[in-house]
């Protein structure tokens, strides 16, 4: 099995506009409604000024984690996925 590479991207105000995944050999984009797009897959890649990447990983309720994800460790408190903290 691979791993999914799969993006979330922010706009300039912090606010969620979509993501984007490569699959089957090419990236597509998810604009989602709040955005004022809908929440179907198309062709083509979303820009912001934040992006972060899925880490391929699940917390326990089963929602995805990426980059930049405040996670609280059992025994250690908050911290922060991604670059600057858990990988």
């Amino acid at each position: 099995m691979s791993r999914e590479i799969k993006f979330r991207v922010w706009d300039k105000d912090g606010k969620l506009i979509g993501f984007n995944r490569f699959e089957k050999g090419r990236w597509q984009c998810q604009i989602l409604r709040a955005a004022g797009g809908s929440d179907e897959w198309s062709n083509g890649v979303l820009h912001g000024p934040q992006i972060d990447q899925y880490t391929d990983i699940k917390d326990s309720n089963g929602k995805e984690i990426y980059e930049r994800d405040v996670l609280r460790v059992e025994g250690y408190g908050a911290c922060r996925s991604g670059r600057s903290g858990i990988s």
